[in-house]
């Protein structure tokens, strides 16, 4: 891989398949969110504590999602997002975070999962703020305190090894 394959907008996935994620905690982050969910479309953010999934939560973030304009607040960032980013991000907006050419591609992750109401997934790679070359996966989950509009996501990152492909094998965009 090269890094022309790098500052490239993240193609976006439906999680159709557990199977297409690497990362066996993005896929356990998943079976809570579902077991949560029960029967409802998603489940509430009164129904997540980060607590119950503790191997997971240096993994985890807890995005606050407002609408006009649709904005995204971090409210819980895991201490391994943080220290791989280089800089705290609780309490900060997505758009206020400097993720370079990055920002469009992950935001447009982020509006996909509250526009469809369902989980979303990314492979992709970045330069880090300290010029550091890094393959992640990344899963977006919607929370809904009302059953309807999503008003909170439960998200996971992690690294992924450089042999992964970037393109899932099967995804559906």
């Amino acid at each position: 891989m090269n890094r022309d394959t790098y500052g490239r907008r993240p193609p976006l996935h439906r999680l159709d398949d557990l199977s297409q994620l690497i990362e066996p905690g993005l896929r356990a982050l998943h079976a809570y969110w579902s077991a949560k969910r029960g029967a409802r479309p998603m489940p509430a953010r009164a129904d997540i504590d980060p607590i119950e999934v503790p191997r997971l939560l240096p993994h985890l973030m807890l995005v606050a999602v407002s609408d006009d304009p649709l904005r995204f607040r971090f409210r819980l960032v895991g201490t391994e997002i943080v220290a791989r980013y280089g800089a705290e991000l609780t309490g900060r907006e997505l758009d206020e975070i400097d993720l370079g050419g990055e920002l469009g591609g992950v935001r447009s992750q982020y509006e996909e999962t509250v526009r469809a109401a369902a989980p979303t997934y990314c492979r992709h790679a970045i330069e880090t703020r300290q010029g550091k070359y890094l393959r992640y996966e990344r899963l977006l989950l919607p929370l809904s305190s009302d059953g309807r509009q999503v008003d909170m996501l439960l998200g996971g990152v992690y690294l992924i090894p450089e042999s992964a492909p970037l393109k899932p094998t099967g995804a559906r965009h």
